[in-house]
């Protein structure tokens, strides 16, 4: 049994992410609490806690939290990710660091899903934009099709709500 353990501590000791994998189960642990309380209420970080928010915090959510899902996955069997991609053995390496940024983005962007963070929310198009011409010309199109659908729906909402 191979367990990963991840424990990252950012803007103070207070803040605490920890991510626990092994064969059997995920576990992942965001603790605001102690340096947030009034952004918390003392309660834990859940979906239900952004009802309310704007269309583009929705879809930043559910972007989020598709990054987060396929960089777990990816991490558990990185081998399912390479025929996908057109990758061979060699490329695992690095196919484990590409799940670990996969599963902090799904952390940053629920994190600016739940503050309603839209400045935020504007910073991501264009980028998500020019990550779908790069997966584009890789031949990775299924990839590609989702980050541009997402970046396209969050634009649309921003313009929307703009309104």
């Amino acid at each position: 049994m191979s367990t990963l353990v991840v424990k990252l501590t950012s803007i103070s000791p207070s803040l605490i992410i920890s991510i626990k994998i092994n064969t059997t189960n995920i576990n992942i642990n965001l603790n605001l609490n102690t340096i947030m309380p009034s952004l918390t209420n003392g309660s834990s970080l859940k979906g239900s806690d952004i009802r309310g928010s704007t269309t583009s915090a929705y879809t930043i959510l559910i972007f989020g939290a598709s990054c987060l899902a396929a960089g777990v996955s990816s991490l558990l069997n990185p081998e399912s990710v390479l025929e996908p991609l057109g990758l061979d053995q060699s490329a695992i390496p690095a196919m484990r660091g590409n799940a670990l940024a996969a599963i902090a983005m799904g952390i940053y962007y629920s994190l600016a899903a739940y503050q309603s963070n839209r400045l935020f929310f504007i910073a991501t198009v264009p980028m998500r934009l020019l990550t779908t011409s790069v997966f584009w010309s890789q031949g990775w199109n299924a990839t590609a099709l989702w980050e541009g659908s997402c970046a396209l729906a969050t634009a649309a909402a921003l313009l929307w709500e703009r309104y």
